[in-house]
């Protein structure tokens, strides 16, 4: 269906109504119903929420919904999260923060870590990674409100993008920066290359060929056309298959980005008799720091490394020494280190901690060090005093 030219009569032209009966009609003007799906989960989250008049799609209040506030308490209750997928459809686009402000708000090194990741997206999708607030196809420049990236991002520091799955102009090669104006300036042209895709790639499905159909009010009409739910929305069946190859690959790769906290090196040394230096060097091998962001660290919610000595029977800590649980400073991940190599420039090495203790303890007596992060995981190393190398 194409619209008709403002200069054109005199041909058979079509008024393109959803299907259904007209309450209360009087053969006058044809009003649509109002929508019964008002409600946006992800409008819903508990950051810079607004209510509907504002915001729409928000509910009566942050994580109204079931669905939603059963999201919110599994994250927060599993801290160890650093990253989340949240699949959508059906823009061929995909989404990272922030959808309320601008990127020059972001830490430096959570973009770099985003545009890295969302590259990782951008190879196996095909869709382009970028902000919403700059670039939302229908407010760009303005922000929306209750995301649950945002949520995710700003209050937990996970780095979460919003993929938009499917795409049919994307899938039948029709480039356009911006989906919204890509429906306003489709062509004769454009609608052939998506028959084209469904026809030869989906068996036909995806649209339906127009029929006569005797309209208890309006007479003879047709019905047909894309299917909005497994066409417009959704890939048809036989199209599914090929975009989830698509995106798993981009949650793994994503995955594999996590904090990788390692005991790089530990030892003793014997400073009188059964008195032992007790050391241990922790390494962070990971993309991402093992605080997971730089926002989470900044806000102050992201609790610092742990380092915990054990101490059997017969082994005590020196007055002085530092206590058997120990904080330890975030340490750096490559994402640090993730650009350009500039042959003048100097680069430090920040994924690396020391921790030590001055334990006294028999010759022989067997040690353990556990290190933890709330994102980085866990490591141990087993340290036995007197012992040669």
């Amino acid at each position: 269906m194409l619209p008709r030219r403002p200069d054109e009569y005199g041909g058979e032209y079509y008024f393109v109504l959803p299907e259904g009966l007209i309450r209360n009609w009087n053969g006058g003007k044809i009003a649509l119903a109002p929508s019964r799906s008002a409600l946006d989960f992800n409008r819903n989250f508990p950051v810079d929420w607004r209510p509907h008049w504002e915001q729409a799609g928000s509910g009566p209040y942050p994580l109204s919904e079931p669905e939603t506030k059963a999201v919110a308490d599994f994250l927060l209750s599993h801290p160890n999260v650093h990253g989340a997928q949240l699949h959508h459809t059906a823009a061929g686009m995909i989404l990272r923060a922030s959808a309320r402000y601008s990127d020059e708000e972001i830490p430096r090194l959570d973009r770099r870590a985003y545009d890295a990741i969302g590259a990782i997206g951008s190879a196996t999708t095909g869709f382009r990674c970028f902000s919403p607030f700059h670039s939302n196809p229908y407010q760009p420049g303005k922000p929306s409100f209750g995301i649950e990236s945002d949520w995710l991002y700003d209050h937990l520091g996970v780095l979460a993008f919003m993929t938009e799955l499917w795409g049919l102009a994307h899938r039948a090669g029709i480039t356009w920066d911006n989906y919204i104006e890509l429906e306003d300036a489709r062509t004769e042209e454009s609608d052939r290359q998506i028959l084209r895709l469904l026809d030869e790639e989906a068996d036909g499905r995806g649209v339906v060929p127009w029929k006569s159909f005797d309209h208890p009010q309006l007479g003879p009409v047709e019905l047909g056309g894309f299917e909005e739910k497994f066409g417009l929305m959704n890939p048809p069946g036989p199209l599914l298959p090929r975009e989830i190859e698509r995106a798993v690959p981009f949650a793994i790769g994503a995955m594999g980005v996590a904090p990788r906290l390692r005991v790089i090196d530990s030892g003793t040394e014997q400073i009188a008799a059964d008195v032992w230096r007790v050391w241990a060097i922790a390494g962070n091998e990971g993309f991402l720091p093992t605080c997971g962001s730089e926002r989470h660290r900044d806000s102050g919610a992201s609790r610092p490394l742990t380092a915990e000595i054990s101490l059997p029977p017969g082994a005590t800590l020196l007055p002085g020494s530092a206590p058997a649980t120990q904080a330890l400073e975030h340490l750096a991940g490559r994402v640090s280190q993730h650009t350009s190599f500039h042959f003048s420039a100097r680069y430090p090495n920040l994924s690396r901690g020391h921790v030590e203790w001055l334990v006294t303890a028999p010759d022989g007596t067997r040690l353990e060090i556990v290190i933890r992060g709330e994102k980085a995981g866990v490591c141990r190393a087993a340290v036995t005093v007197g012992a040669t190398s």
